[in-house]
């Protein structure tokens, strides 16, 4: 048994690493429990080259790109995206093996991470805020977002407009209450040629809901520390060259260097239980072969994500059999060609991630918020989108080699509140059970939204070739499993306004697990303005002990 300590914080995600910060940085002493899985044969191997450079001059491309076992080819229902180059997978992998099942109807697809930096291993850097329209929603109290959001954008590191930039027309809808930022990405040409078609249609599209603008992404322009400006390679799916991309394990390095912090990776939690004297003590099993050991703290910190945190938590609690809400945000991927950039050469030097992203307000329910980003496909390899092509892959591929510079992947998302067929639940046996059965009228609502946003983006010039609707659970942007709420009223799991597990003295829960509301926008972010909140609120009742 080791030996207690303040805080024990469970998980290396954006939740686990920014909370962590915030309590080390307190003077607390602070141990993470962590599977903190790595395995990335192909890092070693990528060269300091752009894509077009690598592509002309590097003989072992293919392992990289490909992978060893082919691994970065999809098969069956795999969607395209950054998951699926090989030096990602890894981020993916471990969870069945370490015995953490999932069952599910067949229209599920969850995935979860045990890596070290959770599925932030993999974040596609996306930065968006919340309204306090939407966070009251989520059951949480928006007047200490803003300085949150400043904080957590000046410890990552955050790139995008500050209005009133001409493109930062989403700046009130996707990143309104922080102004700590770097100076945005410089933009391909095919996101320029995408802002000039809609510049030239603003009002006509503002007027129908439509509002488009420069991505706010968690990568360096300028040097920030240890970590270096991106250098455009085109490889940012592939590889973080200079640590530019922010990743939580950037995080975990820089406090393994205090004095007051400990990381223990190599360890499965499975329960807790509060101690007749105070404080908790946490169960955990080794991944390497399987010893049990024990450890003690005055709190514990939830923050493995709203799955593994719901799972620890009924356990814990002995909830087996009892229903918890899950939250999911569905979505679309549309892959097009963006007519403006039909016989164009691609740039050389270009970032991969999502340089514009934008918000549709349906007329008819402007609340009712659709968010999109554009992908411009490039080191992705045709083959991919050669896949999801109505075409026989002969003819889908000339047609690809013919659209290469235009070719692009807009991702939409929706909004997900709780109903009562999207639960999660824990089995005897430790297996999350899913019951997930679609609300008709919320489908009905989301593909009248899409169609409505597929002919707005016509417009600006964008030729949709298909629509690849991947299984419920795929987006990977999870939440509610342990809601906050202000009564104890209601039966089953949830959490106190403190953050605090109801019906515990010393278990806190610090991820999207609380949240009642999961919005259409990407959630990381908020997630690590969240977490540093929950901290300071466990900081509070340590103080109050000591009175």
């Amino acid at each position: 048994m080791s030996n207690a300590r303040d805080i024990l914080i469970i998980g290396s995600g954006p939740s686990g690493a920014m909370a962590a910060t915030t309590l080390v940085r307190a003077g607390l002493e602070v141990e993470m429990l962590d599977v903190g899985y790595q395995y990335d044969p192909y890092a070693e191997m990528i060269p300091e080259l752009p894509f077009t450079g690598l592509r002309k001059q590097d003989p072992h491309q293919s392992r990289y790109l490909l992978g060893d076992r082919r691994e970065g080819v999809p098969r069956g229902n795999q969607m395209v995206g950054a998951l699926l180059t090989p030096p990602r997978q890894y981020v993916l992998e471990p969870s069945d093996s370490l015995r953490s099942p999932i069952e599910g109807v067949d229209r599920v697809e969850i995935r979860q991470s045990l890596a070290l930096g959770g599925l932030g291993a993999a974040w596609g850097a996306s930065c968006f805020t919340y309204s306090d329209s939407e966070l009251r929603r989520m059951a949480l109290d928006p007047s200490e977002f803003p300085r949150l959001y400043s904080e957590v954008a000046s410890e990552i590191g955050v790139s995008g407009p500050l209005a009133p930039d001409e493109d930062a027309d989403c700046y009130r809808f996707s990143f309104s209450q922080t102004r700590e930022l770097q100076p945005p990405v410089n933009l391909d040409l095919n996101s320029r040629r995408t802002m000039q078609a809609y510049y030239a249609r603003r009002d006509q599209l503002n007027q129908r809901g439509f509002y488009l603008g420069r991505s706010y992404l968690a990568v360096l322009t300028r040097d920030l520390g240890d970590r270096h400006a991106n250098p455009y390679f085109d490889m940012d799916l592939y590889y973080d060259h200079r640590r530019s991309v922010y990743r939580p394990r950037y995080t975990i390095d820089e406090l393994r260097r205090a004095p007051n912090f400990i990381y223990t990776p190599g360890v499965q939690v499975l329960r807790f239980h509060e101690r007749s004297g105070g404080g908790v003590e946490v169960s955990a099993r080794e991944v390497e072969g399987g010893a049990e050991r024990s450890f003690r703290a005055r709190r514990l910190l939830l923050c493995a994500g709203c799955i593994n945190s719901a799972r620890i938590a009924l356990r814990s609690l002995g909830l087996f059999g009892v229903e918890t809400p899950f939250l999911h945000s569905p979505g679309v991927f549309l892959p097009c060609a963006n007519l403006h950039m039909l016989g164009r050469k691609p740039e050389a030097h270009r970032l991969s991630l999502a340089q514009i992203s934008g918000v549709f307000l349906p007329p008819e329910n402007p609340e009712d918020m659709v968010s999109f980003q554009f992908n411009h496909y490039s080191s992705l390899l045709l083959f991919k989108l050669v896949k999801e092509m109505p075409l026989p892959p002969w003819a889908g591929l000339l047609v690809a080699r013919l659209l290469v510079s235009s070719l692009s992947v807009v991702g939409v998302y929706h909004a997900d509140s709780p109903h009562v067929d999207s639960c999660l639940g824990l089995s005897p046996d430790g297996a999350i059970r899913i019951r997930y059965r679609p609300d008709a009228q919320k489908e009905a609502t989301r593909l009248r939204h899409e169609r409505q946003l597929g002919g707005l983006l016509r417009k600006l010039g964008y030729l949709p070739l298909s629509a690849v609707r991947p299984r419920w659970g795929t987006s990977m942007h999870y939440a509610g499993t342990i809601p906050m709420q202000e009564s104890s009223a209601a039966p089953g799991l949830s959490t106190e306004p403190s953050y605090r597990l109801r019906g515990t003295a010393s278990v806190f829960v610090g991820d999207s697990s609380t949240w009642n509301y999961l919005p259409a926008k990407g959630l990381t972010f908020t997630i690590m303005a969240n977490a540093k909140k929950a901290a300071e609120s466990l900081i509070r009742s340590l103080r109050e002990d000591s009175r």
